[in-house]
């Protein structure tokens, strides 16, 4: 039970810290500082909590890795995971959260060579340095930790839940679909064209804008 309790929060500081990465390196590259995040509440980017599972996992399986195979692992981990997440994203809600497509090269404009590499470097650093955060989480296991934790796994599970009920409105709006209920003429009014653009600054409808 604590293995996979360990690894539930080894996703979430994969999130939180992953939308602190994208945050400052959009600074870097606008002078601005934009939230960065794909679920509605909270600061989390979960598609870094994902990677940051499969790849402990693959440390975990095979701990005699060494850095230039970790390297590998987490550029093909995190370009699959990426590739997968636009994919969805765009064919279940019409949105795009990045588009490579100026960056050369690239496949489908959902992941290119020189952000993997990225990714393999940050992976690298993580395979290094994993093993004294999860001695730190070992340090808190206890019925607190345990009441803690479900209460966190309830919230992430609400969490994508009311991400993908949002976005799939936010399509039946555009697709000209009036509200059908008070749940979503609620989520019209809460979540609404420019509600979402606030929340989501980096999310783009595949071939227009958020408007």
């Amino acid at each position: 039970m604590y293995t996979v309790m360990n690894y539930f929060w080894i996703f979430v500081v994969g999130c939180f810290f992953g939308s602190i990465l994208e945050s400052i390196w959009c600074f870097i590259l606008s002078g601005r500082m934009i939230k960065r995040r794909d679920l509605v509440y909270g600061y989390f980017t979960s598609m870094y909590g994902i990677a940051g599972v499969f790849i402990t996992t693959m440390l975990d399986f095979n701990d005699d890795l060494n850095i230039g195979a970790i390297f590998l692992g987490a550029m093909v981990i995190s370009g699959v995971i990426e590739y997968l997440t636009s994919l969805f994203l765009e064919k279940s809600f019409g949105l795009r959260f990045w588009d490579y497509t100026r960056i050369k090269p690239n496949i489908q404009g959902r992941v290119n060579l020189w952000y993997l590499i990225v990714f393999g470097v940050l992976g690298s650093i993580w395979g290094k340095y994993y093993s004294l955060l999860l001695a730190f989480i070992s340090k808190l296991h206890g019925n607190l930790f345990i009441i803690i934790t479900c209460l966190m796994i309830a919230f992430f599970i609400l969490n994508f839940i009311m991400t993908g009920v949002i976005f799939y409105r936010y399509k039946k709006r555009r697709e000209g679909e009036a509200a059908r209920c008070h749940f979503e003429k609620w989520l019209d009014l809460k979540y609404s064209n420019r509600n979402i653009k606030g929340i989501f600054p980096a999310a783009e409808v595949v071939g227009g804008i958020i408007e």
